[in-house]
């Protein structure tokens, strides 16, 4: 038999290493492709999305523009005010920053509310829309519960509410008379302060108390002294009490005055800051002083 031919073996003039360095190349290449169009792809949309947002704005502009802002129907001709007293409906409206004629819906209503909040005896401010063409302001003032300082020149005195807010009133109403005046403690030179004062604000707290089961009106009260606070009614009497426990201490004066009621007497002066035998004094009834001299008895004069 004749032996086969053996055919000779090409082999590949690359080695192993070459193939695997070639196939990490295009696998690089391909990956680079990739990022390539997934970047213009998401370039397309991003711009593509930018366009639409860009035109539907526009759009909705010019029909906001066209249905609301240039439309006739909506142009502010009434404005309410309730002002609590607080100022006077043109001082309001050059304040806010409002007039008629404009479109209801270009007015600032936040910034309105916060210059009209700047006011120091305007407590709270409420702006309301009511389409086509009214607009309403209610303004809250502050309430007023005692007097600090005396007037200064034109200015009147300062006011000062529950939480210690002073303000000044443009015009001054015969009520504020009657008001506490409180002294004997550091007095802020301008309106628009909250007085920190812990020893005013003691006082605000015995005003409070008084006002919720008190039956007297404190005419003035003296913070001087550092251990109690010096109070005259209306009535002219005084009474001391302890900065602390107020309730209790208001309780005896109730007691107290109820016993003047029952018994017709008045009172001069009470110390509360002591607990048991309190120290009362009461106003001295004097006697009446005769206007005309008594006449005398006739005498029988003798003959």
């Amino acid at each position: 038999m004749k032996a086969r031919r053996q055919l000779p073996i090409h082999r590949s003039s690359r080695s192993p290493r070459s193939r695997i360095l070639l196939n990490v190349k295009m696998r690089a290449v391909t990956a680079r492709q990739r990022r390539k169009k997934m970047a213009w792809g998401f370039a397309t949309i991003a711009i593509a999305v930018t366009l639409g947002c860009g035109t539907l704005w526009f759009s909705i502009g010019l029909l906001l523009d066209h249905f609301f802002y240039s439309n006739l129907i909506y142009t502010l001709r009434e404005i309410v005010l309730v002002l609590d007293g607080t100022m006077d409906s043109e001082s309001a409206l050059e304040k806010a920053g409002i007039s008629e004629g404009t479109n209801i819906f270009t007015v600032d209503i936040a910034g309105a509310a916060a210059r009209l909040g700047s006011i120091p005896s305007v407590a709270d401010v409420e702006i309301s829309r009511h389409l086509p063409d009214r607009l309403e302001i209610r303004v809250v003032a502050r309430d007023p519960v005692a007097r600090i300082g005396p007037a200064t020149g034109t200015l009147h005195p300062l006011l000062v509410d529950d939480a210690g807010f002073t303000m000044r009133p443009a015009t001054w109403a015969t009520e504020y008379d009657q008001l506490p005046h409180i002294t004997g403690a550091p007095v802020p030179e301008a309106e628009g302060v909250l007085v920190k004062d812990q020893d005013f604000q003691t006082a605000l707290a015995l005003l409070r108390e008084a006002r919720r089961q008190g039956d007297f009106q404190i005419a003035t009260l003296d913070l001087s002294k550092d251990y109690c606070l010096d109070t005259v009614t209306l009535d002219g009497a005084k009474i001391r009490f302890s900065p602390e426990d107020f309730p209790e201490q208001l309780h005896r004066l109730g007691k107290l005055l109820a016993h003047c009621r029952d018994t017709g007497r008045q009172l001069e002066s009470v110390n509360l800051m002591v607990r048991k035998n309190t120290p009362v004094k009461f106003v001295m009834n004097t006697p009446p002083l005769e206007t005309a001299e008594t006449p005398r008895k006739k005498r029988n004069l003798p003959n």
